[in-house]
């Protein structure tokens, strides 16, 4: 049964098929969920089930599994059909039990996540899938190579860009660029956030908590003049067309299409910029992780502190301490005299 759900000012669904929990975020209203719910329980409600024990082609399965998915589109299911298709031909598979866990070994990122969809709806539905070949299937995380921080000319420049659409959105990016902040947690404000008696912004953070800290000079006067006049309840980053955004993913999105234009200066580049200046600044990242929102220090640690060359040269320096030099270059410890 599909249940709909409140979830950050906006709606979703929840309901259950074929063994795996799906979910509709960013529906506007409760009716339109709740119509689009009884539309997910009608078509449910038609399927016929499987036999126990029927076994199925790979053609009939791949069919099947892509008409299980109403929330996917037509491209998406096109490239699921082709990749898995040519997959099964490549390696001369004939039926699941040739799916043993040697067999899929090496496959790319993309052919995995498919293939792994497939062997994963066949163990649902009786099929004789080796249960190994899913976990041997898994495509490794590689990850890609720490891209330089943009600087900060670069950042001013797309920022006054945003400024010209509107100054809400451009504080957005002024936020995210100073604090580290979440576009999803910015972009459902409403104007009693904003304190400026005590200059103190109050936001919700990944967990559910209310984080609350001070802002520069320069970003109290933005939200000064955003706030200047309005009722508490009203949003205080309205978009371009005065109305808010629903998602934080629409914020995002309007950035790379409109402001970057396909320069890679993306709202992660700006959050990353910030977090490795405070903890170059010798902030600790507790600190840090209470400005950001972050639940865990090894989380932002591991995926937004970037170093540069000049802090590597900085700790080179702080490990060689003054001394003699030879040629120009310092000498760790001072020799001693050695007598003839």
């Amino acid at each position: 049964m599909a249940s709909v759900h409140k979830e950050r000012g906006a709606w979703r669904i929840r309901w259950r098929e074929d063994g795996r929990q799906r979910t509709i975020r960013g529906i506007p209203s409760k009716a339109q969920a709740e119509a689009q719910a009884r539309r997910i329980e009608a078509e449910l409600a038609t399927r016929t089930p499987m036999e126990p024990g029927e076994l199925v082609s790979f053609d009939e399965a791949i069919d099947r599994y892509c008409t299980a998915l109403p929330d996917a589109t037509d491209r998406h299911k096109e490239n699921f059909t082709k990749t898995c298709k040519r997959v099964i031909a490549n390696h001369g598979w004939r039926t699941w039990s040739d799916m043993t866990p040697p067999a899929v070994i090496g496959l790319l990122p993309f052919h995995a996540r498919c293939l792994r969809s497939l062997l994963r709806w066949g163990l649902e539905n009786g099929q004789p899938v080796h249960p190994r070949a899913l976990i041997t299937a898994k495509p490794k995380n590689r990850r890609k190579p720490q891209k330089p921080l943009p600087e900060q000319e670069e950042i001013d420049a797309a920022i006054a860009t945003a400024d010209v659409w509107h100054l809400a959105n451009g504080t957005i990016a002024h936020l995210i660029a100073t604090y580290g902040h979440r576009a999803q947690s910015l972009v459902g404000l409403k104007v009693e956030a904003w304190d400026p008696v005590r200059r103190t912004l109050t936001l919700p953070v990944k967990s559910g908590d209310l984080h609350r800290h001070p802002v520069l000079p320069a970003t109290a006067e933005r939200l000064n003049r955003l706030a200047s006049g309005e009722q508490l309840h009203t949003p205080l980053f309205p978009n371009h067309l005065g109305v808010p955004w629903r998602a934080g993913r629409d914020f995002v999105a309007w950035w790379a299409h409109c402001v970057t234009k396909g320069q890679r200066l993306g709202i992660l580049d700006l959050r990353r910029t910030a977090i490795s200046r405070m903890l170059a600044l010798g902030l600790d990242p507790k600190t840090v992780a209470s400005i950001t929102g972050h639940r865990t220090v090894s989380l932002l640690l591991n995926t937004y502190a970037r170093t540069t060359e000049t802090r590597q040269q900085a700790a080179i320096d702080a490990l060689c301490p003054r001394g003699p030099t030879v040629e120009g270059v310092p000498q760790m410890l001072p020799t001693k005299a050695v007598s003839p």
